[in-house]
């Protein structure tokens, strides 16, 4: 609540059933799109999806069955997708006559350059994930995967930021593997950038993706990555184009993995990429597209 500009007027949802609103936006698939969507009111709707709800389908636990999701997308008058991919798996699994339209998420890259300017240290050859540990987001295949690294005698550390449900079982499972040396659990932080900025290179395992914020992040911070081949992640990076994507499995993540950490050229090819990709989120632009989406 406390990020949120003087200048907005913000109210407690227990108000909003007796609010008149000229627009009713549900900024996440879910609960907030079941809200708004059987809110019954005047207001033009529109709902945001952020995520492949094909191959993640977490919203299932907010709706007696696909129908009534189904049911509840066809009263908004738009949706909006933040990649092409997630509209795509979105028509696979619901039929809605509903316009959509994609737009990307928003991406501040001047304030996250510099809020990672903090100094951070390290010493030695350092990957970093940013993650809420949750089981989708497979951090334990990262884990499993680093341990290769340790087998092969590599010298390397693993910076896992973040919380989550999974924060116990990681634990475990580093210790299982002997990586208590090479694995290091920061925890939650409101600024994660100067722990992305100080490390050779960013990792993503997640089994769905619909456009990865942290990966949108690292892009801008000129940081070699290494994704999971999952749609989303695919489409953000081009295909390989713009970071390494790599099958889910153990091998492939630690094949990746060991490639960057013995071929500097490839890292700094990969760096330049990034900055070049980062581009393509230009705040302004983008911004103009939301006002677009609201223009009824």
């Amino acid at each position: 609540m406390k990020d949120i500009p003087q200048n907005v007027n913000h109210i407690k949802h227990q108000q909003l059933l007796a609010s008149d609103y000229d627009i009713e936006v549900a900024f996440l698939e879910g609960m907030a799109t079941r809200f708004i969507g059987f809110h019954k009111t005047t207001a033009k709707k529109v709902a945001w999806v952020h995520t492949d709800l094909l191959n993640l389908h977490w919203t299932k636990r907010y709706f007696e069955n696909d129908r009534e999701e189904e049911r509840c997308y066809s009263l908004f008058d738009k949706i909006v997708f933040v990649s092409g991919n997630a509209l795509v798996n979105f028509e696979k699994l619901f039929t809605v006559d509903t316009p959509k339209l994609v737009v990307h998420n928003p991406i501040d890259k001047k304030t996250i350059v510099q809020k990672s300017k903090e100094t951070v240290n390290k010493d030695t050859f350092t990957i970093c994930s940013v993650n809420r540990l949750i089981d989708h987001k497979r951090v334990d295949l990262l884990i499993n995967a680093v341990s290769l690294l340790k087998a092969d005698g590599i010298d390397f550390e693993l910076w896992i930021v973040g919380e989550g449900d999974e924060r116990e079982n990681l634990n475990l499972l580093v210790k299982t593997n002997g990586l208590e040396k090479h694995v290091v659990f920061h925890g939650f932080k409101e600024n994660p950038y100067p722990y992305m900025r100080t490390a050779d290179i960013f990792a993503i395992t997640s089994k769905a993706e619909g456009m990865s914020l942290v990966v949108c992040e690292a892009l801008c911070l000129g940081k070699p990555i290494i994704s999971s081949n999952v749609m989303g992640l695919a489409e953000l990076l081009d295909n390989g184009r713009y970071g390494m994507l790599v099958e889910q499995s153990e091998k492939e993540v630690y094949e990746g993995m060991k490639r960057l950490i013995s071929d500097k050229a490839l890292c700094a090819d990969y760096e330049q990429r990034a900055l070049e990709r980062a581009e393509m989120f230009n705040k302004e632009k983008i911004m103009n597209e939301v006002y677009e989406v609201i223009n009824f």
